[in-house]
């Protein structure tokens, strides 16, 4: 008789858990920026909690992730790839369960924006990126950004101003999309994303480590000079 009385017991507290998920307070979050392919994590505060309940863009499909409140609660994720090339929204909500009383609280529901990395490529006329021992090198440097869709929807952006490297060397006065290059060397080239700061998608937070992929072009001056031939006359 006591193991019936405590399954009905068990059951109804799930039955009043589900209850209050059903008709807690959906509480509006915050706004965090990550990068595809790039692992993060939203770690909750402290407190007398037996239970987080993360639940991954709610719907279809969604994701429910339950951590024991001694684990700290931290929601890790990675979103996206490398190469991926569209801006991403999800949402992330959070209740907590607490250990006392087995009551549910209400909801706060965060944006997670994934922003795709930035992708920089660098050119040189044809032809123009050996030059031979004699020659002094002259030539320019063209960075181009690969297309990102879906910026606007949240109002970032991407500077228009360029950190010019050769090799781990900054080169300083340099921040326009075109450099003339006068020696050999590696040369990248850097920018950034510029987040809201005002109206409904201002950052929260953001990591945004990584979210450059720069590919370098080396710059040469080693095409060997021909000898000149000796003149035999017959």
């Amino acid at each position: 008789m006591k193991k019936v009385i405590a399954s009905l017991c068990l059951s109804f507290m799930f039955v009043v858990a589900a209850f209050s998920a059903s008709s807690a307070a959906v509480i509006p979050g915050g706004t965090y920026y990550v990068v595809a392919g790039e692992s993060f994590s939203l770690t909750p505060g402290t407190g007398s909690v037996y239970e987080f309940k993360w639940l991954l863009n709610p719907g279809s499909g969604q994701i429910p992730i339950d951590l024991l409140g001694t684990t700290g609660g931290a929601f890790v994720r990675t979103f996206g790839t490398a190469t991926d090339t569209q801006v991403v929204k999800n949402v992330l909500q959070l209740s907590v369960l607490s250990e006392a009383a087995g009551c549910l609280s209400d909801i706060i529901e965060h944006t997670i924006i994934v922003l795709p990395k930035i992708t920089i490529s660098l050119t040189v006329p044809q032809g123009q990126d050996n030059f031979c021992l004699n020659q002094v090198v002259n030539t320019n440097l063209t960075a181009s950004i690969t297309a990102v869709t879906g910026l606007g929807d949240y109002g970032v952006t991407i500077s228009s101003a360029f950190l010019w490297k050769n090799g781990e060397t900054t080169i300083p006065g340099e921040t326009g999309s075109i450099l003339a290059v006068t020696s050999a060397g590696t040369y990248s080239a850097l920018t950034s994303y510029i987040l809201p700061t005002s109206g409904t998608w201002q950052a929260t937070a953001s990591k945004l480590v990584n979210s450059v992929n720069s590919l370098s072009k080396e710059i040469r001056n080693n095409l060997p000079v021909p000898t000149l031939p000796s003149i035999t006359l017959n």
